[in-house]
């Protein structure tokens, strides 16, 4: 998986820059990322997987997903509305004003993308950068 993360990073933001995505013509592994996350989507909705567990620990990369693959997802769900339906259903439960996450901006995806090219195999889990909490006293 990591592997297909790191080619569509290099892929979507050669040189650090977020080049367009073509939906005629879309990475493979932007499918093969997404259909990761399809399955994920799926054991979310049938009860094997909690939505906080799945916000703690993915958020980060579904979020900017969802909002890259937009576009991608709808075109191909006009031919079969069963295409990454759990997918959009998951990221729908993660964009809920509870959980307080405001949507990725250009820049973010951007820096995504990068971060996403310089993922290798077997290094740890990079956490998305958080504000520092300010401390009631």
């Amino acid at each position: 998986m990591v592997g297909y993360r790191n080619n569509l990073g290099l892929l979507r933001a050669p040189d650090g820059k977020l080049q367009p995505l073509n939906l005629n013509d879309p990475p493979a592994e932007l499918h093969f990322v997404l259909n990761f996350f399809e399955h994920m989507g799926y054991l979310l909705e049938r009860g094997y997987l909690r939505v906080e567990d799945v916000l703690v620990e993915f958020h980060f990369w579904i979020l900017n997903l969802s909002a890259v693959a937009h576009k991608l997802i709808k075109s191909e769900q006009a031919d079969n509305p069963i295409y990454y339906k759990y997918f959009e259903k998951m990221a729908d439960q993660l964009r809920d004003p509870r959980w307080k996450l405001p949507p990725p901006t250009s820049d973010e995806i951007e820096g995504f993308y990068t971060e996403e090219s310089h993922a290798k195999p077997g290094s740890p889990i990079p956490r998305q950068s958080r504000k520092p909490r300010r401390i009631l006293g």
